[in-house]
Protein backbone atom coordinates (compact mmCIF):
# COMPACT_ATOMS: atom_id res chain seq x y z
CA UNK A 1 0.00 0.00 0.00
CA UNK A 2 1.28 3.24 -0.95
CA UNK A 3 0.55 6.70 1.22
CA UNK A 4 -0.52 9.01 -0.94
CA UNK A 5 0.95 12.55 -1.40
CA UNK A 6 4.24 10.89 -1.26
CA UNK A 7 6.16 10.32 -4.21
CA UNK A 8 6.81 6.76 -5.71
CA UNK A 9 8.07 5.31 -9.13
CA UNK A 10 4.34 3.03 -8.58
CA UNK A 11 2.20 5.96 -8.07
CA UNK A 12 3.81 8.15 -10.41
CA UNK A 13 3.14 5.17 -13.22
CA UNK A 14 -0.38 4.48 -12.47
CA UNK A 15 -1.12 7.85 -12.73
CA UNK A 16 0.42 8.39 -16.15
CA UNK A 17 -1.43 4.93 -17.16
CA UNK A 18 -4.64 6.29 -15.86
CA UNK A 19 -4.10 9.69 -18.00
CA UNK A 20 -3.42 6.99 -21.17
CA UNK A 21 -6.22 5.03 -20.17
CA UNK A 22 -8.59 8.51 -20.17
CA UNK A 23 -7.37 9.27 -23.58
CA UNK A 24 -8.39 5.77 -24.75
CA UNK A 25 -11.53 5.19 -23.36
CA UNK A 26 -12.54 9.66 -25.24
CA UNK A 27 -12.09 7.83 -28.67
CA UNK A 28 -15.17 4.44 -29.14
CA UNK A 29 -12.70 3.26 -32.12
CA UNK A 30 -9.26 3.72 -29.81
CA UNK A 31 -11.58 1.75 -26.65
CA UNK A 32 -12.92 -1.28 -28.93
CA UNK A 33 -9.26 -1.98 -30.61
CA UNK A 34 -7.74 -1.41 -27.16
CA UNK A 35 -10.10 -3.94 -25.55
CA UNK A 36 -10.32 -6.36 -28.32
CA UNK A 37 -6.39 -6.38 -29.58
CA UNK A 38 -4.39 -8.87 -27.94
CA UNK A 39 -1.50 -7.22 -25.38
CA UNK A 40 1.54 -8.20 -27.55
CA UNK A 41 -0.11 -6.47 -30.40
CA UNK A 42 -1.66 -3.81 -28.94
CA UNK A 43 1.27 -1.09 -30.18
CA UNK A 44 1.25 -2.67 -33.83
CA UNK A 45 -2.36 -2.10 -33.91
CA UNK A 46 -2.17 1.65 -32.51
CA UNK A 47 0.46 2.27 -34.99
CA UNK A 48 -2.05 1.28 -37.63
CA UNK A 49 -4.95 3.61 -36.49
CA UNK A 50 -4.17 7.26 -37.46
CA UNK A 51 -6.62 8.43 -34.66
CA UNK A 52 -4.43 6.38 -32.01
CA UNK A 53 -1.31 9.12 -32.58
CA UNK A 54 -1.17 10.73 -29.57
CA UNK A 55 -1.96 7.64 -27.55
CA UNK A 56 1.28 6.14 -28.62
CA UNK A 57 2.72 9.31 -28.32
CA UNK A 58 2.41 8.43 -24.50
CA UNK A 59 2.45 4.88 -24.79
CA UNK A 60 5.83 4.37 -26.16
CA UNK A 61 7.92 6.23 -23.81
CA UNK A 62 6.08 4.73 -20.66
CA UNK A 63 6.57 1.45 -21.99
CA UNK A 64 10.03 1.93 -22.38
CA UNK A 65 10.45 2.94 -18.83
CA UNK A 66 8.46 0.20 -18.16
CA UNK A 67 10.06 -2.55 -20.02
CA UNK A 68 11.24 -4.27 -16.69
CA UNK A 69 7.72 -5.40 -16.28
CA UNK A 70 5.26 -7.96 -18.38
CA UNK A 71 3.27 -5.98 -20.72
CA UNK A 72 0.43 -7.61 -18.90
CA UNK A 73 1.28 -5.30 -16.11
CA UNK A 74 1.69 -2.46 -17.79
CA UNK A 75 -1.57 -2.42 -19.60
CA UNK A 76 -4.23 -4.26 -17.75
CA UNK A 77 -7.20 -4.85 -19.35
CA UNK A 78 -9.26 -3.11 -16.79
CA UNK A 79 -7.57 0.00 -16.70
CA UNK A 80 -9.25 0.72 -19.74
CA UNK A 81 -12.53 0.03 -18.46
CA UNK A 82 -15.01 3.13 -17.50
CA UNK A 83 -14.82 2.85 -13.29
Amino acid sequence: MFLRGFPSMTLEASVELERIAAQVREDALLLDLVQSTPIGGLLDGLHREARADAVVAEIEPFSDRESYRQPAEVFPPLSIRPR
